[in-house]
């Protein structure tokens, strides 16, 4: 975090109106009853963040294995590029994704070892 890169950001769904329509238009529910929900409520919570940073004119890239929360961080990365904000981006990595660029890089050696080690402690990484 001192070098700027990670910012642990505020899930208080009053005072920002863009973060409010963003988890309204993600979820498909208004935000002040979808909150109350813990399905997914993570997956959700991030992929609103990054909307409203790219909607400031951020490139923002997130961690995502979940599929179905894949799928919506696609949709809104669609929406955010129809409704004209094109400044800043979305993008969607997975852990096979930064693993294999760190073996392509030379920070580990075999991705998949790596991979298989991380695997008992999340369980919404994908089998392989």
């Amino acid at each position: 975090m001192a070098a700027g890169r990670v910012q642990v950001l505020d899930d208080t769904v009053t005072g920002s109106p863009a973060f409010e329509a963003a988890i309204g238009r993600i979820s498909g529910t208004p935000a002040k009853i979808r909150v109350r929900q813990s399905k997914d409520l993570g997956e959700l919570m991030v992929i609103a963040h990054a909307s409203v940073l790219v909607q400031a004119g951020m490139d923002v890239r997130i961690l995502m294995d979940e599929s179905n929360g894949r799928h919506k961080a696609a949709v809104e990365a669609r929406w955010l590029r129809i409704n004209g904000h094109s400044a800043g981006s979305l993008t969607v990595w997975s852990t096979q994704q930064v693993l294999k660029g760190a073996q392509q890089a030379g920070f580990i050696g075999s991705w998949e070892v790596v991979y298989d080690q991380l695997s008992p402690f999340d369980d919404g990484l994908p089998s392989r």
